[in-house]
C-alpha cells in the first residue's frame, strides 16, 4: 500500500501500456435509428490506451492559471519521432490515447497557425509493430513500449500494408505542396490589405491607381484560390470534385480500410493528383513571377510607409 501511496505522489509516472489493435469497425447490422427504445453501447476506444500520474510543482501550480500539459512522443524501431501530442493534463491520474497514426501534413484549406503549440495533424495508420511512447515534462521523462497489432478478426497481410506506404507518402508530399501553394495566396491577399490601408486617396492620384491595381490582384488570387479550394460562404455539406483538393483528397478513399494492397485505381488517382496539381502550380508560379512582381515594384516606388509625421502637442 505505501509503494501505491509512493507511485501516486511522484511527478511523472507511466503505467505498462496494453497492446493496441488497429480494430476495424463496420456499421452492425440490424436497426439503425434505435430512438428511446433499444439500448446501445458505446465502442471500445480505439488507440493505444495511455495511463499516467502526473503531478506538478505546489508552487507554480499556485503562480499560474494556464493548465499543465504533458508531451507524448511516439518512437518507430528506428528510433525516429513520427507523432507528437502535447496533452493537457490535471493532478493525479490521467489517461490519454494515441489515435495509431503517424504525422500527417496540413491541408490546403487549414491557415498556417500563429500558435507555436498547435496540434500536429494526423496521418496514415501505423503498421503493426513495436513502439515507445515518451511522456516528458519539464525534467521529468518516462518512457513505455506498446504492441500494435492487426485486428485479429480480420487476415490482413503485412504486406499489402507496407506496400501502401510509398503511396501515402507521396499523397502527403503533393498535398503539403498545395498547402504552400494556399499560404503564399493568403500571405498575398493580406499583403494587398496591408498596402491599402496605407494609401493616401484623397491626396494622391497615382495612390488610386495602385488601389485599382491591388483589386485586380486580389481579384486574381481569389480565382487562384477557388482552383484549390472550396469557395467562401457555401453552407452544408459541399463535395466539390472538380477543385484541386477534391482530386488530391480522392486518393484517401481509395487507401481507407484498403486491406488488399496498391492497385491500378490507386496508380491512375495519383497520377493524375500529381498532373493537375502541376498545373496549377504552374498558374500560381506565374501570377507570382509577372503580375506580383510588377505589383510589388508599384508599391516600392510609391514609397509608403506606415509612418506619419507628428506635430508637436501644446495646450490649446
Amino acid at each position: 500500500a505505501s509503494s501505491n501511496q509512493n507511485l501516486l505522489n511522484q511527478k511523472l509516472y507511466f503505467f505498462e501500456t496494453p497492446t493496441a489493435v488497429l480494430s476495424i469497425n463496420r456499421q452492425a447490422t440490424g436497426t439503425r435509428f434505435e430512438a428511446n427504445a433499444i439500448f446501445s453501447g458505446e465502442n471500445r476506444r480505439r488507440g493505444a490506451m495511455l495511463t499516467f500520474v502526473f503531478n506538478s510543482d505546489s508552487n507554480k501550480e499556485k503562480s499560474s492559471k494556464k493548465k499543465e500539459k504533458v508531451k507524448m512522443e511516439v518512437l518507430n524501431s528506428n528510433g525516429q519521432v513520427i507523432r507528437t501530442i502535447n496533452h493537457d493534463v490535471e493532478a493525479g491520474i490521467n489517461r490519454v490515447y494515441w489515435d495509431l497514426r503517424r504525422k500527417g501534413v496540413r491541408s490546403p484549406n487549414t491557415p498556417k497557425p500563429i500558435k507555436t503549440n498547435t496540434r500536429e495533424p494526423g496521418g496514415p495508420t501505423v503498421l503493426p509493430g513495436l513502439y515507445t511512447i515518451k511522456l516528458s515534462h519539464g525534467k521529468e521523462i518516462e518512457t513505455r513500449n506498446v504492441n500494435v497489432i492487426n485486428d485479429p478478426r480480420v487476415g490482413i497481410n503485412n504486406k499489402n500494408l507496407v506496400n501502401l506506404q510509398p503511396i501515402y507518402d507521396r499523397q502527403m508530399e503533393i498535398t503539403l505542396s498545395i498547402t504552400s501553394v494556399m499560404d503564399r495566396i493568403r500571405e498575398a491577399k493580406n499583403v494587398v490589405s496591408s498596402v491599402d490601408k496605407l494609401l493616401d486617396l484623397k491626396n494622391n492620384k497615382s495612390h488610386k491607381e495602385l488601389q485599382k491595381n491591388g483589386k485586380v490582384i486580389t481579384d486574381s488570387l481569389k480565382a487562384l484560390e477557388e482552383l484549390i479550394v472550396n469557395k467562401k460562404g457555401l453552407q452544408g455539406i459541399v463535395r466539390s470534385p472538380n477543385i484541386l483538393s477534391g482530386k488530391v483528397g480522392a486518393i484517401n478513399r481509395y487507401l481507407y480500410n484498403n486491406l488488399s494492397g496498391p492497385n491500378q485505381s490507386h496508380a491512375y488517382l495519383l497520377d493524375y493528383a500529381e498532373e493537375e496539381t502541376n498545373k496549377v502550380l504552374k498558374r500560381v508560379n506565374n501570377f507570382f513571377e509577372k503580375d506580383w512582381e510588377e505589383y510589388q515594384s508599384n508599391v516600392e516606388d510609391a514609397d509608403l510607409s506606415l509612418f506619419k509625421e507628428y506635430e508637436a502637442i501644446k495646450i490649446k
